[in-house]
C-alpha cells in the first residue's frame, strides 16, 4: 500500500506540479524596463512605442503578462542595465547585442533593428566612407552606457567623449564641444523634429552617410532570477510565432516601423 502511495505521489509530482507552477508563473505580471528612446520606446507614444508594442504582443502570444515601465531621469539606460544585472528588474530593452553582455544577461533573438549613424554640423567637411580610420582626427561624442558595436568599441585610436544622453550629445555638438556624435538615426531625427529646443538646432545638423551599422534590437533578462531564462525562451518562441503568423509584420506596419 505504501508503495502504491509513493508511486501515486511521484506521478502527481511529475505531471501535476509543473502545470501548477506554470499556471502560477503566467498569472504574474512581469515588469520590463525601458527608457525614453522614441520612436522605439516612449511614454508619450501610442503603445509606448513600436518596440514596446512588439514585446508585449510576443509575450501575450505565449500567455505571459508584462508591464512596460518607461524610466526617466539621468543615466536611465545605465540604471536599467544595473538593475537587470542585479536581479532588481527581470528585464530591459531595447538593447544591442555584445559578447560581454552575455556574461550578465540572457539575450533574446532580435525583434527589430535601427540605424546607428554619425551626425555633424551642417557644412563641415568630415569625409567618411565607412572606415573609422578616417575619423581619427575628430572628437566623437557618445552616450554613457550605450554599446556602439564591437568595431567602434575596439577603436581606441578614436577621440571619444562621453555624455549623459542623446539630447546632451546633440547640444554639445552644436556648441562645438565635439565634431561628431554617434547616435541612433531615428531617435535623433525624432528629437530634432519634436524637442522644442532641439527643433531650433535642426537646420544646423545633418547625418553623415553611410550609416555606421544597422543594429539589431533585443531584450535583456537577468541571470539572478530563474524566470530570466524562462522568459527568454518564451520570448523567442513567441517572436517566431508572430513572424510565422504575420502578426509581427502587421504591428510594424501599424507603427510605421522598419
Amino acid at each position: 500500500m505504501k508503495k502504491m502511495t509513493l508511486f501515486s505521489s511521484l506521478i502527481l509530482f511529475l505531471f501535476v506540479s509543473p502545470n501548477k507552477v506554470l499556471t502560477k508563473e503566467k498569472k504574474k505580471v512581469y515588469k520590463l524596463a525601458t527608457i525614453e528612446w522614441p520612436p522605439y520606446t516612449s511614454s508619450k507614444l501610442k503603445g509606448k512605442g513600436w518596440a514596446s508594442a512588439v514585446v508585449k504582443a510576443v509575450f501575450k502570444n505565449q500567455g505571459y503578462k508584462v508591464r512596460v515601465a518607461v524610466m526617466s531621469g539621468k543615466n536611465t539606460w545605465g540604471k536599467v542595465l544595473k538593475n537587470v544585472k542585479s536581479g532588481k528588474l527581470i528585464g530591459g530593452f531595447p538593447a544591442y547585442y555584445s559578447e560581454d553582455r552575455t556574461i550578465d544577461y540572457f539575450i533574446t533573438r532580435a525583434f527589430g533593428n535601427g540605424p546607428l549613424a554619425f551626425f555633424k554640423r551642417k557644412g563641415e567637411d568630415i569625409p567618411f566612407d565607412g572606415d573609422l580610420e578616417t575619423l581619427k582626427s575628430f572628437k566623437i561624442g557618445v552616450v554613457k552606457d550605450y554599446y556602439n558595436g564591437e568595431v567602434f568599441t575596439r577603436a581606441d585610436y578614436l577621440k571619444k567623449r562621453m555624455f549623459k544622453s542623446d539630447r546632451v550629445s546633440l547640444v554639445m555638438l552644436t556648441k562645438k564641444r565635439v565634431d561628431l556624435v554617434l547616435l541612433d538615426k531615428l531617435v535623433t531625427e525624432y528629437h530634432l523634429n519634436n524637442d522644442p529646443y532641439l527643433k531650433k538646432l535642426k537646420g544646423n545638423l545633418q547625418v553623415v552617410k553611410p550609416v555606421l551599422q544597422n543594429k539589431d534590437l533585443h531584450v535583456l533578462f537577468t541571470k539572478k532570477n530563474k524566470m530570466g531564462a524562462k522568459l527568454t525562451i518564451a520570448f523567442n518562441k513567441g517572436l517566431n510565432a508572430l513572424r510565422q503568423s504575420g502578426e509581427l509584420k502587421k504591428i510594424l506596419e501599424e507603427y510605421k516601423a522598419n
